[in-house]
């Protein structure tokens, strides 16, 4: 993993040296002037604590490392998560972004491969799909009536959720309660009792 990311950081630099993903074509990266003479690449990381943000941060700290043989600075945003990076992206409010797959707009991509600015890089690793409950819940349809974690507003999980929720035939009225938590309140919230059952987009250790 960390060599691939050293590869990725690499390649990346190279691209961002020569080529610009916003169409702001008088500042493309924000700031570069007499007083700042860099270019500040923006990457919309996702929330502290989710599953992108540590990789987002080691590609900024790479991207950093590489400042004496290029003219690029990196910052790492916090963002409500793979949602809001996508829109980011459009609205150009940062240069890079980490995105799970299920929250990429294939068809813009495709649509505009020819000109657009949003483009697709390359591809990581593997998010799975977590699912997590108490121990009285047993089986899927012990979800039912249980306290749900829906994950935050924008984030990959939360669009995971309602995947995951559709495919069970389950809605959010099929719970005693539906929380939106962020990612680093889901572990202290779950050994709580503030919910009872969830899912979870991130990496995990589990060979299976």
């Amino acid at each position: 993993m960390k060599n691939k990311l050293k590869f990725f950081v690499g390649i990346l630099v190279c691209f961002l040296s020569f080529a610009t993903f916003s169409q702001n074509a008088k500042n493309p990266y924000g700031f570069k002037s007499e007083y700042f003479p860099f270019k500040l690449v923006r990457i919309g990381g996702g929330q502290e604590g989710g599953a992108t943000y540590p990789i987002a941060e080691k590609i900024c700290n790479l991207i950093n490392d590489f400042r004496l043989a290029s003219d690029l600075r990196c910052v790492l945003l916090d963002t409500s998560g793979a949602e809001f990076n996508v829109s980011g992206l459009e609205k150009e409010l940062f240069e890079l972004s980490l995105i799970q797959t299920n929250n990429l707009p294939f068809d813009k991509i495709a649509e505009n491969s020819g000109g657009s600015s949003l483009r697709l890089l390359s591809n990581i690793g593997s998010i799975p799909l977590n699912v997590y409950a108490k121990n009285q819940i047993k089986t899927i349809k012990d979800l039912t009536g249980s306290k749900y974690n829906a994950n935050n507003t924008g984030s990959g999980s939360a669009a995971g959720s309602k995947v995951f929720l559709e495919a069970a035939h389950l809605q959010e009225k099929d719970f005693s309660a539906v929380e939106h938590l962020k990612a680093s309140e889901i572990n202290s919230s779950f050994c709580d009792d503030k919910f009872t059952s969830g899912i979870f987009m991130a990496a995990h250790p589990n060979p299976i």
